[in-house]
C-alpha cells in the first residue's frame, strides 16, 4: 500500500528550514505490516528552479528592452514579438501573435522569405536581407533582417532580428 507523497519543511541541525518530499508506504513482510517512508531533500532542486526563473527573467528583460525588433515564428506565424518589433510593424505584440509574417510582405518579399527559410540550417544565421514591410496603416518600412532556425518550446522555429533601415 502506498500513501500520497507530500512536501514539508524540516528544521535542519544547522537551524535552517529544508524543503523535503515525503513518500510514505506500507510493506507486508513476514505477516507484519511495516511503515516505510522515503525522504528527499529538495534544496538543490529548489535552488536550480530559482536560478532558472531568475535567468529567464533576466533574458526576458534583455529581449524586451532590445532596441532592435526580435520575433519568433513557427510555421510562418508569429509566436513572440518584442516591443521593438511590434513598433516596427505598427501593431501591438498581442495583435501580431498568430499573424502570418507573409501578410506584411509584398510578393517579392514573400518569395525571398520562403527561399531563405528553405535554405536555412539549424544554428546558422542567414545573411542580412532587406524587406519592404507594409504596416496596417498603409505606411511601409524597409527592415534589415537576420534570422536563424532554432527550437522553441520543443518545436522548430525561426528567430529573426530586424532593424529599420528606411531612408
Amino acid at each position: 500500500m502506498k500513501g500520497e507523497p507530500f512536501e514539508i519543511r524540516l528544521l535542519h541541525s544547522e537551524g535552517k528550514l529544508v524543503p523535503v518530499r515525503v513518500a510514505p508506504c506500507t510493506v507486508v513482510r513476514g505477516g507484519r505490516t511495516l511503515a516505510v517512508t522515503f525522504f528527499l531533500d529538495l534544496s538543490a532542486r529548489r535552488q536550480a528552479e530559482h536560478q532558472s526563473l531568475a535567468s529567464e527573467a533576466r533574458f526576458k528583460r534583455l529581449i524586451e528592452g532590445a532596441p532592435d525588433g526580435i520575433a519568433i515564428s513557427k510555421r510562418g506565424a508569429f509566436v513572440y514579438v518584442n516591443p521593438a518589433a511590434a513598433t516596427l510593424l505598427g501593431e501591438s505584440a498581442d495583435q501580431l501573435i498568430g499573424k502570418s509574417i507573409a501578410s506584411f510582405l509584398d510578393e517579392t518579399g514573400r518569395r525571398t522569405f520562403v527561399e531563405r527559410l528553405a535554405a536555412s540550417k539549424p544554428g546558422e544565421r542567414t545573411p542580412p536581407t532587406e524587406y519592404l514591410a507594409n504596416r496596417p496603416d498603409g505606411s511601409s518600412i524597409t527592415a534589415e533582417i537576420v534570422s536563424m532556425p532554432f527550437e522553441w518550446e520543443g518545436e522548430p522555429a525561426l528567430i529573426a532580428f530586424a532593424r529599420d533601415v528606411t531612408d
